[in-house]
């Protein structure tokens, strides 16, 4: 009997990977329904995969034995096991997969079909109180006062962010009392808090830039895409893709925002005293027009003490080199990330080398198993993470039945 905490994405397909090897299959969720986290994803088209997924898209204390771990099945294996629930999927720009009819709603029906028609026994609105290790096997305590026994345990229970959709922090909780090192849990995939004074009245405006993360002098990560303004910060794939290296450092970050990342400075600068000089008579909030937002291009000038009634055709040399440099980098302080509750995923979890790399199977606790977000790994925007819980998932569930 394989007893399995937590139906999301890793909970599900471990049930149905152990299920169709003949095991005995038990699922307890906590939630009314399983997948709620997963029918949330990819903005309700759920990006299951990504083609490009490896070592290099993921974070870990532990790259050596992520990378073994993600090993263990591909993304076109990943695929094939969509396929054989009968969920085509397609792929699209950056490598992303998604299924084919873009509702993630058919990826958590697909997987729950699956459960039932193999005999998977789902208990939903049934969450764990505690688990303990027994002679030969496992006692799990539920809430509500019942007892249940499993001779195999995966815990699949997720991860602490985003609560609204289920999120929660239990799976590590059942691990750490099960003698699992922790690293500590921070927010990935998390929204960027800075300073506001310049960028509140930009709230609700989306810039295509490229976001850099400097510690004092050194470069963190840098990202290409749209950021999002907010009356916090800034949001948005760009922004969020660097949260994870910024809630791993403690010293004062410092963002650069680089709004004409497709041209050097000096390129740009000479661009834009081509422009005042074509067009002097252009008051400042017109001149840029077709360049950029006007409220950025206001907060750029407001930055540079440049007053809006100037016309264009008044600025200087030197006043144009300064905004060119703006426009190139513009710094804005980060003063954190948005708490757990507002992220996508966590960072940290159970330590990865107190598990054997092929089977997911604990090396302090025989017969039990972990996947998906429990675990010390959290990758990138664009279906990375769903893969990771397909991978540790399916091969959780592989190596529990097996062993029966």
């Amino acid at each position: 009997m394989i007893g399995i905490i937590g139906s999301g994405a890793a909970g599900m397909a471990a049930a149905v990977t152990a299920a169709r090897l003949g095991a005995s299959v038990t699922v307890l969720e906590r939630d009314k329904r399983a997948g709620r986290k997963l029918s949330a994803t990819g903005n309700g088209r759920c990006n299951i995969t990504n083609m490009s997924a490896s070592v290099n898209t993921y974070s870990s204390a532990s790259q050596s034995t992520l990378d073994e771990m993600l090993g263990n099945l591909s993304p076109a294996q990943v695929r094939q096991f969509f396929d054989s629930l009968g969920l085509p999927t397609r792929e699209e720009e950056e490598d992303r997969v998604y299924p084919r009819c873009n509702l993630a709603g058919a990826v958590v029906d697909a997987l729950r079909l699956a459960m039932g028609e193999l005999g998977v026994v789902l208990k939903t609105e049934c969450p764990v109180k505690s688990v303990k290790r027994e002679k030969h096997g496992f006692g799990v305590a539920l809430a509500s006062g019942e007892h249940l026994w499993f001779d195999k345990l995966i815990i699949a229970a997720g991860g602490a962010a985003a609560e609204k959709n289920g999120g929660t922090a239990d799976g590590v909780t059942f691990l750490r009392n099960l003698g699992h090192s922790i690293v500590p849990i921070l927010p990935a995939l998390s929204p960027l808090c800075t300073e506001t004074e310049l960028i509140r009245p930009l709230k609700g405006i989306r810039a295509a830039c490229v976001i850099s993360a400097f510690a004092k002098n050194t470069l963190l990560r840098k990202e290409l895409g749209e950021v999002q303004f907010a009356d916090f910060g800034i949001s948005g794939i760009a922004a969020m893709q660097l949260s994870t290296s910024i809630a791993q450092h403690n010293e004062p970050i410092t963002l650069s925002l680089d709004f004409f990342h497709e041209q050097d400075e000096q390129d740009l600068c000479d661009y834009l005293i081509k422009r005042r000089d074509a067009f002097p008579q252009r008051a400042l909030p017109e001149w840029l027009a077709g360049l950029l937002h006007r409220r950025v291009a206001e907060m750029l000038y407001k930055y540079r003490n440049l007053p809006l009634s100037l016309l264009s055709g008044e600025l200087t040399d030197s006043q144009i080199r300064s905004l060119a440099a703006s426009m190139k980098n513009f710094p804005l302080k980060c003063t954190g990330v948005k708490p757990l509750p507002f992220s996508q995923a966590t960072a940290g979890g159970a330590k990865l080398t107190q598990f054997d790399s092929a089977t997911m199977e604990s090396r302090l606790v025989p017969n039990l198993f972990a996947a998906g977000e429990v675990l010390d790994a959290v990758g990138d925007c664009g279906g990375f993470n769903l893969h990771w819980a397909w991978v540790t998932g399916i091969t959780a569930g592989r190596a529990a039945a097996r062993c029966e």
